[in-house]
């Protein structure tokens, strides 16, 4: 650890916008982080969880490097999440592909099923440049779980482009849970022309994949979709009519 930290100091000292207090107060935070990292035990790791969220709240441009190291170098499930889940917020393009090249890595799929949750909110000078590299990076992947959880975190960062990717897998692809988030994410990337994407599974024979296209047309607030949404509202299936 002690690498990574010489590493990070040099860094932060050399970001000119990190006022001599937040510098003082983030090295210390961090020297605060790689003392708790040593001990496993449960209340030390909730103390190292409360210096993440602290270390989260810094506009500074070091933080993601910071987030991140956590996240690929914590011993700790419950520490590594919330690390990678605050680098996502605040990360730049090339802290986004790490991000995402470490979930992949992983062994544990928890964390590439939490890449949308850690792509919610991705600065919007990030979006247009990271979208695509996304979709080209990991939609063609054989694992299901993969697809699913980038396909979702497209709707958040998603490009029209995507949008073109993500319409050819819902017509190739019998996975229900892939299209499920195939509906959804079409409806986030282009509201307008999703609806015609998205009317024909009304009618289809999953009841998850009705309810799919009932949240996704809702989702593109299109007054031609609210009647399209309204059409099952007797549905057969009490999950279908619980989305009208």
């Amino acid at each position: 650890m002690r690498p990574i930290l010489i590493s990070l100091l040099v860094l932060l000292l050399s970001v000119p916008a990190a006022g001599a207090g937040d510098s003082e107060r983030l090295l210390r935070l961090f020297g605060e982080y790689l003392d708790l990292a040593k001990d496993q035990r449960w209340p030390t790791v909730k103390r190292r969880r409360r210096v993440v969220a602290e270390i989260a709240t810094f506009s500074v441009d070091a933080v993601p490097t910071f987030l991140g190291e956590i996240y690929r170098k914590d011993q700790s499930q419950a520490v590594r999440v919330p690390a990678m889940l605050a680098a996502g917020r605040c990360a730049g393009l090339k802290e986004l592909q790490s991000l995402l090249r470490t979930a992949l890595a992983d062994k544990n799929d928890v964390y590439v099923m939490l890449l949308p949750d850690a792509l919610a909110e991705v600065r919007d000078d990030v979006k247009d440049e990271f979208g695509p590299w996304l979709a080209k990076k990991c939609l063609g992947s054989t694992k299901p779980v993969v697809r699913a959880a980038v396909v979702r975190s497209l709707g958040h960062v998603g490009t029209k482009a995507a949008s073109e990717k993500i319409a050819g897998l819902l017509a190739k692809k019998r996975d229900e849970r892939l299209r499920y988030e195939c509906l959804i994410a079409l409806a986030r990337i282009d509201r307008a022309a999703a609806v015609p994407l998205l009317t024909p599974f009304l009618s289809d024979r999953s009841p998850h994949l009705r309810e799919a296209a009932v949240t996704a047309l809702a989702l593109t607030g299109d007054a031609a979709a609210t009647n399209l949404v309204l059409s099952r509202v007797k549905d057969p299936d009490p999950l279908v009519r619980e989305a009208v």
